[in-house]
């Protein structure tokens, strides 16, 4: 039944847009829903009659918002301009378990954000299904009428991959365009450099006499850190320091001490010089990089704790000194040492960053991301959706220069000044409060209906183009030193289909993830390597994994990797890594 009532809102939908075209040229006309509309002087963007919908946000944990989403001063601007009013409601609920209490409910908002990260697990399969059942509502003969939304879809702005395998999944037969990309990127300077690496205490390099941009190698990290060991530093408090490297909570960052091994590769895929195909784990570079950390925690440089310890542990130690060396990120490096203030009682021990150092091919790192994004939240219409036209009148207004500083800054005078530039900046008394950690800029924000809704409706970002910060007051906290390092680490864009976007082709893939990837069974193997009491019983434990790979489920593994080496000539554009195209290798 719903499926015939989607195909009623596709021919009201033409129809509609044939409307338009006939009276672009004239102020007013139809509208469709509850309201009226006309165009503006500019015959851009259309007034409704006071319109009003509801926006849910699908990401469990709730949401804070105005205590009066409807009168604020922000509500009242936009109303004013489009009119156009927008109510938004949080959950505080699994997404995906939320998903489906909707879709089975019919209840409804009348447009919804949710993460659609691609493929048809999770929430992405649960949207997928919905589409397929007509649940939503096709935006497609409306985009030619919001030339702001249409970018949204621009390659580049979204990838290859998620433009076909997602946006226009085979699956939608009746070839709409149901899925709306958020949160993608402009340009490549709107894309977030996370600043990734190796960290250390920069009293370190200044005692033991050397450049911490000079080290590049595994064998000059080695070095280093046994000289750091031997030296004897201390923490803040006058202790020795115990722990000479480390990571976050859970093991997160370990790799940034093993980025020497590093294929910097889409895939781990990867060609053979006979023409076959393997995987990287089934690769004696594998078993040597976890051998380096088996040498790592043998030799007393690294934090056993590390593997498995919490987020406040791990500040604990990196922010109170304890640590010499550490990853992932700078920001994680600064937040913990914020906590201590370790910077204003040691100014001599701020971390600094190593190298970049070299991958496993003499390249420096840097962050590869994808031409587009190939996964993102998104924006979704029900089937019923009440006025699709005011619904993205209002998104495509919300992305413009004056839609978006109004729902991010607020109200010129009140929460935000204009630099010299003339690009909106915060309140010195509202900035203060932000970056002193006081949490109550927010509730300054939310007093005139500012950043709450903003996260929730941008997309083909142009924030730094239009405003100069990627956020209100991103500029005055920026951390000391970390654009120097994005420098040294940039992203590079690499364009293409990787050859991952096959594996859920592979007639046996349950099967391959069940056995081989759910409940991460690698780890288990190379910490149990990591800990062996010498390096021949731990390369026996790595090998053990490589032997569970070629045999496990019946080598299904194996024909997985012989399946998607077939997948490589497919397409002129299938990329699998290293290196800029990503179809060289060595």
């Amino acid at each position: 039944m719903k499926g015939n009532l989607s195909k009623k809102f596709f021919v009201l939908a033409l129809l509609l847009v044939a409307a338009f075209a006939l009276s672009a040229c004239n102020r007013g006309g139809p509208g469709a829903g509850d309201g009226t509309y006309e165009w503006d002087e500019e015959g851009r963007f259309r007034v409704f009659d006071d319109v009003h919908l509801t926006f849910r946000s699908v990401w469990n944990g709730g949401r804070r918002m105005p205590a009066d989403q409807i009168n604020n001063p922000v509500a009242t601007q936009i109303r004013d301009r489009i009119g156009v009013t927008v109510t938004l409601e949080g959950i505080m609920m699994n997404e995906t378990e939320h998903l489906n209490l909707m879709f089975a409910s019919m209840d409804f908002p009348d447009m919804f954000n949710a993460p659609f990260w691609g493929g048809h697990g999770g929430e992405t399969g649960v949207i997928k299904r919905a589409i397929a059942d007509g649940l939503l509502f096709d935006i497609g003969p409306y985009l030619e009428l919001f030339p702001n939304i249409q970018r949204a879809y621009e390659i580049g702005v979204i990838s290859q991959l998620y433009y076909e395998r997602d946006i226009r999944d085979p699956m939608f037969t009746t070839g709409g365009t149901y899925i709306l990309p958020q949160q993608t990127p402009g340009s490549a300077a709107h894309i977030t450099n996370w600043g990734n690496g190796l960290f250390v205490r920069g009293d370190v390099p200044a005692a033991l006499g050397f450049n911490p941009e000079d080290i590049r190698t595994q064998e000059q990290l080695l070095d280093v850190m046994r000289r750091a060991r031997d030296h004897g530093f201390y923490d803040i408090h006058g202790n020795p320091v115990m722990i000479i490297g480390s990571n976050f909570h859970d093991g997160w960052g370990f790799g940034s001490f093993l980025e020497g091994f590093s294929r910097q590769a889409w895939s781990p895929i990867m060609p053979l010089p006979d023409g076959t195909w393997t995987h990287a784990d089934l690769t004696e570079r594998w078993v040597e990089e976890h051998l380096f950390m088996w040498r790592l925690v043998n030799e007393g440089l690294y934090d056993v704790e590390g593997f498995r310890h919490t987020g406040d542990q791990a500040n604990e130690k990196v922010g109170n000194g304890r640590v010499l060396f550490a990853g992932p990120r700078f920001d994680t490096i600064f937040n913990a040492t914020n906590l201590t203030g370790m910077y204003n009682t040691n100014p001599e021990m701020r971390f600094v960053p190593m190298g970049p150092f070299y991958d496993w091919y003499g390249s420096p790192m840097v962050q590869f991301e994808s031409y587009g994004r190939t996964g993102s939240p998104a924006i979704f219409f029900p089937y019923n959706t009440r006025n699709i036209l005011a619904a993205l009148t209002w998104i495509d207004y919300l992305n413009t220069p004056e839609g978006l500083e109004l729902v991010s800054y607020g109200i010129e005078g009140v929460t935000f000044q204009r630099n010299a530039q003339g690009q909106p900046r915060l309140m010195p008394e509202i900035l203060e409060r932000r970056l002193a950690g006081d949490d109550r800029w927010r509730e300054m924000m939310l007093d005139v209906g500012a950043s709450y809704l903003d996260a929730d409706v941008w997309f083909a970002d142009n924030r730094i183009y239009w405003f100069g910060e990627r956020e209100p007051g991103a500029e005055g906290a920026t951390i000391p030193g970390l654009d120097e390092w994005r420098a040294r680490r940039p992203i590079v864009r690499r364009a293409g289909w990787p050859i991952g976007a096959f594996e859920s082709q592979f007639d046996r893939i349950d099967l391959v993830r069940q056995t081989f990837w759910d409940g991460n069974p690698q780890r288990d193997f190379r910490e149990r390597a990591y800990f062996a009491p010498t390096e021949e019983a731990a390369r026996e434990i790595l090998e053990g994994w490589q032997d569970f790979l070629r045999t496990g489920a019946n080598g299904v593994f194996m024909d997985f990797i012989e399946f998607m080496g077939q997948q490589y000539n497919r397409r002129p554009d299938v990329v699998w890594g290293p290196g800029l195209n990503g179809r060289m290798g060595r």
